[in-house]
């Protein structure tokens, strides 16, 4: 029997997400580790700078920090022996995630399988069960955002370090535009940020650390040559989106998924 690993990714001034993190792993019968996530305050004016516009857009602090934040966690996952649940800490879980982790930690290697509900139609192809479980799992050709609860395997961890050594993309993004890498859904989903469930439950607190990544500003371009080299990899991220759009042909379709969440994990988020 393998084993996942569990890391939440947890800004340390945030005392009250990271409560709610452990206490619910402890009711679902869990145990994970807490990773500090990155800050904007744990960065120079130099770094920023460099990251800024290494992308296909200008990063604002907050994405920056995030961004590194996933990719200081990728660097955890690839030094594992086993694969690696990774948590947002605004996310919320389905009671049923402890066999979940056991089906996956029987099964073979699926490099990357996300676990969550993030609102937006999937392009996903045909549902398989998984075993002992009542979900199933999908090849996802596109995803259309989220990064808040994925299991990543260690040689994918790693692939996904190598396409960013010499840029920075959002963590969703980074992962989803993977070429030579399968990714995969689980069906339905067993995992909602909080600030997901807040539009439809309002006894669930939206307490997401995303609010404030979101709508910071973002920085105009400084030269035209910068612009013209952002957008060129609009290009290549276009070109990425294509050519996965190709190899769901045929045997995708875009769907929106459902979720299962447990009442009372949504209930702990008012602790937050």
């Amino acid at each position: 029997m393998g084993i996942i690993n569990i890391l939440v990714i947890s800004v340390a001034a945030a005392t009250s997400r990271r409560a709610m993190q452990l206490l619910q792993l402890d009711k679902l019968g869990l145990s994970g580790e807490i990773m500090d996530a990155v800050t904007p305050d744990d960065l120079t004016a130099v770094e920023l700078d460099n990251y800024r516009f290494s992308w296909a857009r200008p990063l604002s602090n907050g994405e920056i920090a995030c961004a590194l934040s996933h990719k200081k966690a990728w660097e955890i996952a690839a030094k594992s022996k086993n694969p690696t649940l990774i948590l947002e800490d605004d996310v919320l879980l389905s009671e049923d995630i402890s066999k979940i982790l056991q089906a996956l930690s029987d099964g073979p290697d699926l490099g990357y399988i996300s676990l969550e509900f993030y609102d937006q139609k999937k392009q996903l192809g045909t549902p398989k069960a998984l075993a002992s479980t009542d979900y199933s799992i999908s090849r996802m050709f596109k995803d259309r955002g989220g990064a808040a609860a994925y299991v990543v395997w260690p040689k994918s961890a790693q692939q996904i370090l190598n396409a960013q050594t010499k840029s920075l993309a959002l963590a969703d993004a980074a992962i989803n535009l993977m070429l030579g890498m399968k990714l995969y859904q689980l069906e339905p989903a067993c995992a909602v940020q909080a600030n997901i469930l807040a539009r439809k439950y309002t006894d669930v607190q939206d307490y997401s650390v995303t609010k404030s990544v979101r709508y910071t500003p973002r920085p105009d371009y400084p030269s035209k040559l910068t612009y013209l080299k952002c957008k060129l990899r609009r290009s290549y991220c276009a070109l990425i989106i294509l050519i996965k759009n190709i190899q769901g042909l045929g045997r995708s379709s875009n769907r929106r998924i459902e979720y299962k969440v447990t009442p009372d994990m949504m209930k702990l988020s008012e602790q937050a």
